[in-house]
């Protein structure tokens, strides 16, 4: 009986969440408790931030566009979902590289949501497994009353569960490899925006287009004048729109040059974009 009670004791130890804890969970009660950690919490909700993100948008196309409160709601929407109707677009050059970063920051943004999400999940299981453990170390207590047995199995088993509790934590809070991750996935997306920049302001500075989207009653001399004209700031509003597939429709690709570079240019491109999302801001930070 009493090598019993001292297996029982060493369980019981192993356990998380035991006695010695408690004082633990009472100081992190009364840090969450304190006025400034709440507006802390308050500044980082991510609700917040989408909210001041969204009026910010709404602001900015209302007074600088003259867009009605409906038409920059729906011009928003359409960033966010990335359907990009083509509709309605920015004309100003400021407009167009507010629009560019707002459209970066909105994927900064769904990162972030989807990363809270996972992590969500990932402590609502880790509950569960705590629960359970708990769960057996009761069932274990009313075994070994009974019967008289010792709980070094019990213990092993423990300890089997509290490691993959903690290899599953581990998989999220690697920050070093996760930032190493940020900083390739906003490289390569970076990259990708660059180079169609780069080739589309030059390739396709001044053209008449061909085919169904040819520019009428115009001529090589006069592409610049009537024809379909894109500047840096233009192609790197493309880009962007482009790759994050919210594709309005203002710029495309006009040049037999332009298409052909367009078509490796735009599927390799959205799977960085891809990655910029899942792998970058939302586990780099």
């Amino acid at each position: 009986q009493h090598l019993g009670a001292m297996d029982k004791n060493k369980a019981r130890e192993m356990v998380p969440g035991d006695r010695s804890s408690d004082s633990d969970d009472s100081e992190d009660h009364q840090d969450e408790s304190h006025p400034d950690s709440q507006v802390l919490r308050f500044l980082k909700s991510k609700k917040v931030w989408a909210t001041v993100f969204w009026f910010v948008g709404v602001g900015m196309l209302k007074f600088h566009e003259d867009f009605g409160l409906l038409e920059a709601s729906y011009f928003i929407t359409q960033i966010v979902t990335t359907i990009g109707c083509g509709d309605i677009c920015v004309q100003g050059s400021m407009m167009k590289v507010f629009v560019s970063v707002y459209i970066l920051g909105m994927l900064v943004m769904v990162g972030f949501i989807l990363n809270e999400v996972v992590n969500s999940a990932l402590a609502k299981e880790a509950d569960r497994m705590k629960t359970n453990m708990a769960h057996v170390e009761r069932l274990a207590d009313s075994v070994h009353a009974t019967v008289g047995q010792t709980l070094n199995d019990f213990s092993e088993e423990v300890i089997r569960e509290e490691e993959i509790v903690e290899n599953k934590m581990m998989r999220f809070s690697g920050r070093s490899a996760s930032q190493q991750k940020l900083i390739f996935a906003t490289c390569l997306f970076g990259i990708y925006i660059g180079g169609g920049t780069i080739f589309y302001s030059t390739m396709e500075a001044c053209s008449c287009s061909y085919g169904a989207t040819a520019v009428p009653n115009c001529t090589a001399e006069t592409a610049c004048e009537v024809g379909k004209v894109k500047t840096p700031l233009d192609a790197f509003y493309m880009s962007v729109v482009t790759l994050t597939t919210v594709g309005f429709g203002d710029y495309t690709p006009s040049t037999p040059a332009g298409r052909l570079f367009g078509i490796p240019w735009m599927v390799t491109g959205i799977v960085a974009a891809g990655g910029f999302v899942a792998g970058g801001p939302g586990g780099g930070f």
